[in-house]
């Protein structure tokens, strides 16, 4: 049974050194090359209905006011509802009195 021997290759102290400043030279260029491209830029979110919804609102609204919004958007009144009972839920409006909302960020 005959056996295999790998390939092996031998370099010496002087071809090693070569290669290490070869490589440090390539990194310096890598980084150059690197800092000269322009930043990436994400495209912007387009707004879902309910970012819509909640920005055409005005500060303080009542109930007409909201489906007045919802309506001027095709959103239907159940679903400003729905929209409306999460917003306030999640504190992004107040519901200070009845039929009385205000934006939590005013």
């Amino acid at each position: 049974m005959s056996q295999t021997v790998p390939n092996v290759l031998i370099c010496n102290d002087t071809d090693f050194q070569t290669a290490l400043e070869l490589v440090k030279i390539l990194i310096q260029h890598a980084a150059k090359v690197f800092d000269t491209l322009p930043p990436e830029t994400a495209p912007p979110l387009q707004p879902n209905q309910k970012q819509l919804f909640l920005e055409a609102l005005p500060p303080e609204f009542s109930r007409h006011d909201y489906l007045t919004t919802a309506k001027r958007l095709e959103i239907p009144d159940k679903t400003a509802e729905k929209h409306i009972a999460k917003f306030t839920q999640s504190g992004l409006i107040n519901h200070f009195a009845h039929d009385k909302y205000r934006k939590s960020n005013q």
